[in-house]
């Protein structure tokens, strides 16, 4: 049961995003606020799995979110996001972007693939993200990417892919909790901490073409 909080002081969205998790047995819908103030005041004692967040200061709210829990999947509402905004939510820890008039179906997708530690981004998004990396590597990130296994390499060309650990598991036929221990390892050989993070990594070095995706 994945445990859903909304933030999102427009009424229309709002009741549009209630409307698309109606129905959806495995999903809970624990609270809904207006503002990001009545979260964090709730934030502790709610300790929800996905939070949709909508809003202004979404980056920094996202890093204060993960900050006190970096379990909770956040899951920001889009909005008119710049390219260098976009590229910061990314690097925040967002599990990706949903558009406020995302489809019935979208939203429910959605929360199920970020509850599941999966990315949300659409083609869009993605090439606009992609369009912000093509920065090159310091000589030791890619001493670093040396030291991984054949195995990392190709769960982190997932990852950057924005694959779901289920969907990583079923390609290469290992458990989740062999993907979920690959990524732990990723993230502490490339100095990174957050899944984003290490997505950003891996576009990287595709960039560089090091990294076959």
């Amino acid at each position: 049961m994945v445990r859903l909080v909304i933030v999102e002081e427009n009424e229309i969205v709002l009741l549009g995003l209630k409307a698309a998790l109606e129905g959806c047995e495995d999903v809970k819908l624990l609270e809904v606020y207006a503002r990001t103030e009545e979260l964090f005041s709730n934030l502790e004692r709610l300790k929800p799995d996905v939070i949709l967040l909508g809003g202004n200061g979404t980056t920094q709210n996202c890093r204060k979110i993960l900050g006190s829990l970096p379990e909770t999947r956040v899951l920001p509402l889009s909005g008119e996001e710049n390219d260098s905004e976009l590229y910061e939510l990314f690097l925040s820890g967002a599990a990706g972007l949903l558009p406020k008039d995302a489809s019935k179906d979208e939203v429910a997708t959605s929360v199920g693939i970020v509850a599941k530690g999966g990315l949300c981004l659409n083609r869009d998004i993605l090439k606009r993200l992609l369009e912000r990396l093509p920065h090159p590597l310091k000589d030791d990130e890619v001493e670093d990417f040396k030291t991984l296994t054949d195995r990392e390499k190709t769960v982190l060309a997932m990852v950057a892919q924005g694959h779901r650990n289920e969907e990583i598991g079923s390609s290469l036929n290992i458990s989740k909790s062999t993907v979920r221990n690959c990524i732990s390892r990723l993230k502490s050989k490339l100095y990174v901490d957050s899944r984003a993070e290490l997505m950003s990594a891996g576009m990287r070095l595709r960039f560089m073409g090091i990294l076959n995706l």
